[in-house]
């Protein structure tokens, strides 16, 4: 039997939407690619304009030395490590990132930004440059993860290329099936889904059609059928914690505002801790 007092709790850290990016080799890569306008050209331009100014630099340093600084034994990134999937945005975020390999495992799931375009050989450049951040049970579909005698984390894979302005995501994972094998293997656990759209959004928020997951209903019900403890997202360039429904022990958690937020409301990434069948969660600020 356990000891309370001797127990170590699993602690589970989630970040989300680092967008990695160098300008220099951003317009390099663009000029390269050859052709005169693509969907990267208008999401350059879309950078340059409106985005660049909401991920400081010196945001990024600050949360990875806190990384660095506090203990856990997990790393959840939900997406969007990059910029316009460029192999130097993978390089740059593979760089940061390696370091906090030596403190636990680092588990990544793909973000419409990592999967901007269609590429020519088929290859999954998510897939190419971090293979070892998809430490689950099996190589085989669904990914599940045994964090702990209390614990499993699910990944929904969500995120695949769209044409022009369409940022729309579409479930990649069989639900269904997923749904058969966590009621008979995992029906005790506390259950962690990641993804990298949200499910559902707080009061007052709003999220426009070519933004959205397209399938989202079918997520909902998954998460509230399946009694999901926690969901964790990014993609809203917002940080929250919520419960959507008073009837349902979900808590739906956000960390997309980690490197665009200093302070405040929006801000902060997500804390997880795990120990004799119960949870916590916690917001850190910067």
């Amino acid at each position: 039997m356990k000891n309370p007092a001797m127990t170590k709790p699993t602690v589970l850290i989630h970040i989300s939407d680092i967008h990695f990016v160098n300008d220099q080799s951003l317009l390099r890569g663009l000029l390269e690619n050859g052709k005169v306008l693509t969907k990267r050209h208008l999401g350059w331009l879309n950078y340059k304009l409106r985005r660049s100014g909401h991920f400081q630099p010196d945001l990024k340093q600050r949360l990875f030395e806190k990384l660095e600084k506090i203990d856990w034994n997990y790393l959840v990134i939900s997406g969007d490590l990059t910029t316009l999937s460029l192999d130097r945005e993978f390089l740059i975020a593979r760089e940061a990132i390696a370091p906090l390999q030596k403190k636990g495992t680092v588990i990544l799931t793909a973000g419409n930004h990592d999967r901007y375009i269609s590429h020519s050989n088929g290859m999954d450049p998510v897939q190419s440059h971090f293979k070892d951040f998809w430490p689950y049970n099996s190589d085989e579909n669904p990914k599940l993860l045994t964090l702990s005698d209390d614990a499993v984390l699910i990944e929904i894979d969500m995120a695949h290329p769209r044409v022009f302005f369409s940022s729309r995501g579409k479930l990649r994972t069989d639900l269904a099936n997923l749904k058969k094998i966590v009621k008979n293997e995992y029906k005790n656990k506390i259950k962690i889904s990641i993804g990298h759209y949200p499910a559902f959004l707080p009061p007052g928020e709003q999220e426009g059609y070519f933004h959205q997951l397209s399938n989202i209903e079918e997520l909902q019900n998954f998460l509230l059928d399946l009694e999901i403890d926690y969901y964790l997202h990014g993609h809203i360039h917002k940080s929250w914690s919520f419960r959507p429904s008073e009837q349902s022990k979900l808590i739906s958690i956000n960390s997309g505002g980690c490197c665009r937020h200093l302070n405040g409301e929006w801000a902060g990434f997500h804390k997880i801790e795990i120990a004799d069948g119960s949870s916590t969660v916690e917001r850190i600020c910067l």
